[in-house]
């Protein structure tokens, strides 16, 4: 039988007390804006990237989301956006920045938009080489 070095022991357990988490263990902080009128806008703060929205009235009574964000990995602003129905609710993480989960809401004439820290980091290689 093969023996474990104190790393790799501690690593392997902790891998399998994380495996028995609820999904929404490690989650952080959230930060929540709501937008009740058109051209209304507000902006989430986080360590990772800044993002501003606003929405205005779309076609077939849908509301047109734009959000703008930027980060110190993309320093200049990038856009998306979004049609949403009344009852539309979509969730997903900025690209290379999978540390944090936003979520967008519709109901009625309000949208919702929460951050929320995932508890994940990206590993990366060490730079020494060890």
């Amino acid at each position: 039988m093969k023996t474990l070095s104190a790393a790799a022991a501690t690593t392997l357990a902790t891998a399998l007390f994380a495996a028995t988490l609820p999904a929404s263990a490690g989650m952080g902080a959230e930060t929540t804006i709501r937008l009740a009128a058109p051209l209304a806008g507000a902006t989430l703060n986080s360590d990772q990237a800044d993002m501003s929205v606003y929405y205005t009235q779309g076609k077939d009574k849908t509301l047109e989301v734009v959000a703008t964000y930027v980060s110190d990995s993309a320093p200049q602003p990038l856009q998306m956006f979004m049609a949403l129905s009344d009852g539309d609710k979509v969730q997903f993480g900025l690209p290379g920045h999978p540390e944090t989960l936003y979520r967008f809401a519709r109901n009625g004439n309000v949208v919702t938009v929460t951050s929320q820290a995932t508890g994940l980091a990206v590993a990366t290689p060490d730079p020494a080489g060890a």
